[in-house]
Formats: C-alpha cells, structure tokens, sequence
C-alpha cells in the first residue's frame, strides 16, 4: 500500500515523504502540510478590506472580488454574501459614492451577484 501511495503523490511532495515508514505515517504529514497551506491561503483571501478597484474595470474588479470568496469556499473557509458585499463596496472609491450609499440601503435584499 506505502508503494503505491508514493507512486501516486506528486514528485516535488514526494521527497517530502519518502522517509515515511507506513501510510499512516504518509497521510499525517501531507494533512499538516496542506493544512498549513490552507491556513496561509486562507489568511491571504481574507485580507479583502485591502482589495481596491484603482485602475481596474468594474466587470474585472468584482470578478477579483468574487474569485476570492469562490476560493474561501473552496478551502472550507467560506465569506458571508454580507462581508463580500462590504468589502466590494469598501474597494470601489470616492467615484461609487451613491452606488455605494444605495447598495448600503439595500443591504439585506441584495448579495454581490445583484450588484
């Protein structure tokens, strides 16, 4: 089972964990790898208050925007539609004031796929 399990894990991981004796062994260290990963991305996606529109199209922006929340989804760290919608709104500058004051007002009828 060991041999197979190394025939199968990528060869950059691989040399991680060669030195393993049993396959127990192999899934306890790529869990605290991957773990270790997930953390750090996730920490990484969650600094959208950061996120700004600056030169960016708006289509493009929310794309940005909407990208981070699917991957904080997919790491099993998902984002409230209401915390994606404020860091949006949060990114887009002075020029969305009244955007940004109507959306606001909306609040609870409107998610970031209406906007």
């Amino acid at each position: 089972m060991l041999g197979w399990l190394f025939s199968i894990i990528d060869k950059e991981v691989l040399g991680q964990v060669i030195h393993c004796e049993s396959t127990s062994e192999v899934w306890f260290f790529l869990e605290n790898l991957y773990s270790q990963q997930t953390v750090a991305r996730s920490f990484q996606l969650k600094q959208l208050r950061f996120v700004k529109k600056n030169d960016l199209s708006v289509n493009d922006y929310l794309l940005k925007i909407k990208t981070i929340g699917h991957s904080l989804a997919t790491i099993g760290d998902p984002i409230s539609d209401q915390d994606l919608l404020m860091a949006t709104l949060n990114g887009l500058g002075d020029d969305y004031d009244n955007v940004i004051g109507l959306t606001t007002y909306q609040m609870d009828e409107i998610n970031i796929d209406k906007v």
